[in-house]
């Protein structure tokens, strides 16, 4: 039996070797997918592992001689869980985890001071397996290290029994370790400890503690963190003392309040001799609690010293436990107690014993504006607190905020009387103060309010002693002075200003330096503004808005020569009023003497004085204009027509003007007059006759006519009359023209403008146009040359193919073609433009290709047929002709209306050679069966037929029509052709329901074996083996001896049921 064993595996594992050559992979051991390669198989050419046949690299991976190949290069990497380097089981890190032989393990990896330890293939913190040694990442911990929770001094991975629980200095060459056990004197010296950055000169044992070392050491820098090392091991930190003596200190905050449980920080400042160092200075405070009892936790007294930071400042942190008690804090510098602050006051509580909060939200206000605090003080309940403002504490009477005030006090007065009404409260330095007091309701809250102008203030609310004490006015004990220890609450401040919804900008138009009036020659000269308005979110401001504008006192050389648009203002601040136009702007002129100077303020009247600039308008001033001597070195063509379009027949007046240094008309002084000088005008006829004629105007070649063909130019000379050079063009006919002027005998430089006569339908084309038009050769070519006609550029598509189409025909024909034929055509098509419509829409129908049905004959017939049930025939009419390219076809389409009115398109036409009708056919079949639950009927048997796989509802139409029952007449049509049809006959089931599948394999009677009890339970046991009790369950009634009703429910849905009457027998 072993032996056919062994016959009959060899040759399986031959095939299945066999199999992993053809595959490329190999089986070996189970699931591994490493093939051992066979030396006559492969072979290692070049350092590779190659077929041995082909002497291709081996795919995949492969073993052989030990070696691991990939894709016949040495393998290094993981390959199941196994680390290969260069093809052999590895040693070291790959991807940051040690492998021993392959696998992960443990072991040290780097060398000297880089060293470090992995276990399990892992750098290493926690104990080690074997020396029970701690590390921490890979290396023997040292010093203090906290593992597992327990905090521990550590050498070379080892505890160290001797534990340093704290060091502190104590002054600047003196240092205390504390350890956590008595140290023998014997044992220490200073040789033991060092401090990097710190000369340790002795060591003893502190005579009162004996776990207390006492280290003199050089001097310490203060504020410095220090590190002590035991024994080479790094141990305890800590700050280094300054030498330096403070000369004063004092709080920071004197009044402060603390929530019990809750930390409270109090801080003091010290001052130091200039140039000293703040920092490290030791401060003793001294904490006393008015519930004292020096007994645990609560109303303790405290005795805390603390090192100050690099700006001087101590800080120490504490809390109580004892609601409605004070503490009292004195500090002073450690060693010299002389030098004290004053008290500060920690006020306790559950919570804050006196607060305010802000009622109306917002910082800034307008002017007479109103912000609402809230008080919460539940110890001064039915009693009085104070309000003051910080601004107006301790400053002299001419620093303060007089025009704010607290508008709702129940009580107000000064230092000796009681005063009524609005108040400004305040404490001068010499003696003098206002008060205001807030009357608390039972629960201890209430409101006040704050409002003014022009000023900012913070309200301080502070308890000034009991008002009433023991329910008595007379008992009151405050002197309506805050000071500086009592229980206060700062709110956040409130600023009052002008507040303005709108905004100004100004922009001063050309050079400062500007042409004064008649300076040098005949003008006004001057200088423009432009002014925006705009509201706060920069929305320009509507037309008609006003705004102002004046010269406030010393920004104006003399009222009565500096005028603004031509007038000038009576008194220094008046305003000369400007109105903003469509877009938010106004603009305003200044003219002036030889040497003027002023600096304009616009400003919008929202003061007190009506057009006249006060305080409290928006404002704002502009660049200062200085007036000088006119210089006269340019000049302005400009023609009367704004949009440089003039009608046919209409005169075109040109004007080439003498402009000062900011672009306004100034005559100049030349030959013994003022602006006499002659101006060359050139007229260029670029389309169109045009004629020219005007007063002092002469054609510069004498006897020349005042008419300039189509296509010629023609100069003129112009005499100026006070600086303006006048020039009259007219034409009978469209035409463009361009006219240049210059004027060269007083050095004034060319200037041209280009103008176009046209008629009502407003289409101008350029000679650069023609000359493009005439040129093509292509309809492209035009297309791409009429881009630059602005009325074409409104066309239809259509209509653009239309023009397009003319002037090509034109071109070709060599008709006569300009500037006014084709803006005739372009005319044409704008009147013809709702013809259009039809037409660009059936060409969008018809687009550029058509598949003519499987089977049709692909001519102009056949096409012309095919693409008129794309279109409305009603509107537009095709021709469609073949071209010389078999199946592609020019088809013209024409509005019916207006034949005039055509396009024309390439179609490519080819014949389907899919038999949409045969496929959709074949797809369908001669039976279907229907869902379970369907209707059997022709809606239904549609709907199922159309989503058949084969029928493409957008080629073909289906008809279905009832035969007989069961069986419908399906036809199908080509939707492109309505002469492609075809029919076939369906036999339509429908499947049936879970329910109605086990009342079937019920039947009406069942024979039980012999010797069953004919019941219930053995009735529903021989059914239930008949259906599938996965979809249906069965109840199963006795309804007369050896008859059952069985009902038979869907399981998935207790709606659908059925019964059925079984008659059971039993077999004799």
């Amino acid at each position: 039996m072993g032996k056919f064993n062994l016959k009959f595996v060899k040759p399986v594992a031959s095939l299945a070797i066999g199999a992993a050559v053809l595959t490329g992979s190999f089986a070996v051991s189970g699931a591994a997918d490493t093939a051992f390669a066979k030396a006559a198989t492969v072979k290692v050419s070049k350092g590779k592992l190659v077929s041995a046949k082909s002497g291709k690299a081996v795919k995949g991976y492969k073993s052989y001689k030990g070696v691991l190949y990939k894709n016949g290069k040495k393998f290094t990497g993981l390959y199941k869980n196994t680390y290969y380097k260069s093809g052999k089981k590895g040693t070291g890190l790959y991807k940051n985890v040690y492998y021993k032989a392959g696998k992960k393990g443990s072991g040290w990896v780097g060398s000297g001071s880089s060293k470090k330890w992995y276990q399990d293939g892992k750098l290493l913190t926690g104990l080690g397996k074997n020396s029970g040694k701690l590390f921490i990442k890979g290396k023997y911990a040292n010093g203090i290290q906290t593992y597992k929770g327990v905090e521990k001094l550590y050498k070379n991975g080892v505890v160290v029994k001797t534990v340093v629980d704290a060091a502190k200095a104590i002054n600047n060459t003196t240092v205390e370790v504390t350890f956590a056990e008595a140290q023998k004197a014997s044992d220490i010296s200073a040789g033991r400890f060092k401090i990097e950055g710190l000369e340790v000169t002795n060591a003893a044992v502190k005579q009162t503690d004996d776990k207390v070392i006492v280290l003199t050491t050089a001097a310490q820098t203060g504020g410095k963190t220090y590190t002590v090392a035991l024994d080479g091991v790094k141990s305890r930190t800590f700050k280094g003392v300054s030498n330096v003596q403070a000369t004063a200190i004092k709080n920071v905050k004197s009044s402060l309040q603390g929530i019990i449980g809750k930390e409270v920080t109090v801080q003091t400042q010290v001052d130091v001799p200039a140039g000293s160092s703040k920092e490290g200075i030791a401060v003793t405070f001294n904490i006393t609690n008015s519930a004292d009892t020096s007994n645990s936790n609560f109303g303790k007294k405290i005795t805390a010293e603390v090192f100050t930071d690099a700006n001087g400042v101590a800080s120490y942190s504490y809390t109580q436990y004892v609601a409605g008690t004070e503490d009292i804090v004195e500090a002073y510098p450690t060693g010299n107690a002389s030098v004290k602050t004053t008290q500060a006051k920690v006020y306790w509580g559950n919570t804050e014993r006196l607060t305010v909060a802000d009622v109306t939200t917002g910082t800034s206000f307008a002017n007479g504006g109103k912000k609402v605090y809230k008080i919460s003080s539940a110890e001064n309940a039915n009693g009085y607190v104070n309000v003051t403002f910080k601004e107006n504490v301790g400053v002299t009477p001419d620093k303060l905020v007089r025009d704010i005030k607290v508008v709702d006090a129940n009580r107000v007065g000064n230092e000796t009387t009681a005063l009524s009404g609005d108040i400004t409260p305040w404490q001068v330095t010499t003696g003098g103060v206002q008060y205001a007091q807030i009357k608390l309701d039972a629960s201890g809250n209430a409101t006040f309010t704050v409002s003014g102008s022009n000023g900012t203030v913070t309200p301080i609310v502070f308890a000034d002693g009991k008002y009433p004490v023991a329910g008595s006015t007379a008992n009151y004990n405050g002197n309506n002075k805050l000071e500086t220890t009592e229980l206060q609450a700062q709110a956040s401040a409130v600023t009052f200003d002008k507040s303005f919804t709108q905004s100004l900008k100004v922009v001063a138009n050309g050079t400062a330096n500007a042409a004064a009036k008649n300076a040098n020659g005949i003008g006004d000269g001057g200088r423009s503004y432009t002014v925006t308005v705009t509201d706060k979110d920069g929305k320009l401001a509507t037309k008609g808005t006003k705004a102002y504008v004046t010269f406030k006192k010393g920004e104006v050389s003399s009222l009565s020569t500096v005028a603004i648009n031509g007038s000038t203002i009576g008194s220094y601040g008046a305003g000369k009023l400007i109105t903003v136009g469509d877009n938010g702007e106004a603009t305003f002129k200044l003219t002036g003497a030889i040497n003027d100077f002023a600096t304009p303020t616009v400003f919008t009247d929202n003061g007190t004085a009506n057009a006249t600039l006060d305080s409290d308008d928006l404002q704002l001033v502009g660049e200062t204009t200085y007036f000088l001597k006119a210089t006269v070195n340019d000049a302005k063509l400009t023609v009367n027509d704004a949009d440089k379009e003039v009608k046919v027949g209409t005169k075109a007046t040109f004007s080439y003007q003498s402009v000062d240094q900011n672009g306004f008309p100034y005559a100049l002084s030349y030959d013994g007059g003022t602006g006499n000088y002659t101006a060359t005008y050139t007229v260029h006829a670029q389309f169109g006759d045009v004629t020219v004629s005007g007063t002092n105007v002469t054609p510069s070649v004498a006897g020349e006519s005042y008419t300039v063909k189509q296509g010629t130019s023609k100069s003129f000379k112009v005499v100026a009359s006070s600086g303006v050079a006048k020039l009259d063009v007219t034409s009978d006919e469209k035409a463009v023209v361009k006219v240049d002027a210059s004027a060269s005998q007083v050095s004034l430089p060319s200037k041209d403008v280009t103008i176009n006569f046209v008629t009502d339908a407003n289409t101008v084309v350029s000679s650069e146009v023609v000359a493009k038009i005439k040129a093509a050769t292509k309809k492209e070519e035009i297309a791409k040359a009429l881009e630059a006609v602005a009325n074409y550029n409104d066309l239809s598509d259509a209509a653009q193919e239309h023009v397009v189409n003319i002037l090509f025909a034109a071109v070709q024909n060599n008709t006569t073609i300009n500037s006014i034929s084709v803006a005739k055509v372009i005319d044409d098509a704008t009147d013809l433009e709702s013809t259009f419509t039809a037409i660009s829409d059936a060409k969008k129908a018809i687009g550029s290709s058509l598949v003519l049905p499987f089977g049709a004959t692909n001519d102009a017939t056949a096409v012309k047929t095919a693409l008129n049930a794309k279109v409305d025939t009603n509107k537009v009419t095709l021709n469609v002709v073949e071209t010389a390219t078999k199946g592609t076809y020019t088809v013209t389409i024409a509005d019916k209306a207006n034949t005039v009115s055509s396009i024309t398109t390439t179609v490519t036409a080819t014949v389907s050679t899919t038999n949409y009708v045969g496929d959709a056919k074949a797809a369908i079949g001669t039976t279907l069966a229907l869902p379970a639950g369907s209707t059997n009927n022709e809606a239904t048997v549609k709907t199922a037929l159309e989503a058949k796989t084969g029928v493409d509802t957008t080629k073909v139409s289906l008809q279905v029509v009832l035969k007989s029952a069961g069986v419908y007449t399906v036809i199908i049509t080509d939707k492109s052709d309505a002469t492609k049809t075809d029919r076939l006959d369906v036999t339509v089931t429908v499947t049936l329901t879970d329910v109605e599948t086990a009342k079937a394999a019920i039947g009406t009677t069942l024979a039980l074996p012999a010797g069953s009890t004919n019941d219930v339970a053995t009735v529903t046991t021989a059914l239930k083996a008949k259906v599938d009790s996965a979809k249906v369950t069965l109840a199963v009634i006795e309804k007369s001896a050896g008859v059952y009703t069985v009902v038979i429910t869907d399981k998935s849905d207790a709606t659908k049921t059925d019964r059925v009457d079984v008659t059971v027998t039993v077999t004799p």
